[in-house]
């Protein structure tokens, strides 16, 4: 409640408060206390990941550098890169300001690429339909008080929902498709996979590998909790050799299933 009302503060005093707790020791609540008070633009790095100030996204850049080789490193930041879409709704709302970065960014860079590819290439009709243009249009109306309030998150689309579904329905908390990573990167079974790809000599040219197998070390024996790296860093070296090293064995596999891969 106490975060709700300071959200309540006039612009100029929130987004100076908020840097202000930034400063401040750690102590329980002042993620909160921060994301509620701050300007969206000094810290929002999407939907996709839990706020965290040490550790903003899946990989700084100093982590990232530590692990690339010399050709592939860079400064870039996630939210360094957003600082342009920021500058375009400066105006608006904070709500609306990180919908926007979420629909220019995540939606359109990562889950749209991911969960409703791979579902529509499978015939399942995942979240196509909230994306109609008219929907979308409508829903870009609605204000952020009936988006998120006091009552809940999705608000005015729950009200809806409870017109036409059960209760339970429409006041089902969110869920996506969680994966038992932090499991898997525990299990032998499992690393060994991950460790014989990190292996493979192709993978020197991206990465440090004993840094890298390091890394995967590190996290099964739980001295850091690495499995986010680890498994970011998986699926890209998964995806590079099955479509840029193993090409013809790719589409002899899965061409049945996504022909268009063959062109």
């Amino acid at each position: 409640m106490f975060a709700n009302a300071l959200s309540k503060l006039p612009r100029g005093v929130r987004y100076s408060l908020g840097r202000g707790i930034k400063k401040l020791p750690n102590f329980p609540g002042k993620v909160h206390l921060y994301t509620r008070t701050a300007k969206p633009s000094e810290f929002y790095v999407g939907e996709a990941f839990i706020y965290d100030p040490a550790q903003p996204t899946i990989f700084t850049s100093a982590q990232a550098n530590g692990l690339l080789q010399p050709t592939y490193q860079n400064d870039l930041t996630v939210n360094g890169i957003y600082q342009r879409d920021f500058k375009k709704v400066a105006s608006a709302e904070e709500v609306k300001q990180m919908q926007y970065i979420d629909l220019h960014h995540f939606m359109l860079n990562d889950i749209l690429q991911k969960a409703d590819k791979i579902s529509m290439a499978h015939s399942l009709e995942l979240r196509v339909p909230y994306l109609d243009v008219k929907v979308a249009e409508l829903a870009n109306t609605i204000p952020s008080s009936m988006l998120l309030n006091s009552k809940g998150s999705k608000w005015a689309f729950r009200q809806a929902a409870e017109k036409h579904l059960p209760s339970d329905f429409a006041k089902r908390p969110k869920l996506g498709f969680p994966v038992p990573v932090k499991t898997w990167l525990h299990e032998e079974q499992y690393v060994s996979v991950v460790r014989a790809l990190f292996s493979e000599d192709w993978v020197s040219e991206f990465f440090d590998q004993p840094k890298l197998l390091q890394l995967l070390k590190d996290n099964q024996e739980d001295k850091v909790d690495g499995r986010r790296q680890v498994w970011t860093v998986y699926t890209f070296l998964v995806w590079y050799k099955m479509f840029f090293r193993q090409f013809d064995d790719t589409v002899a596999q899965y061409g049945h299933v996504q022909p268009e891969v063959q062109a």
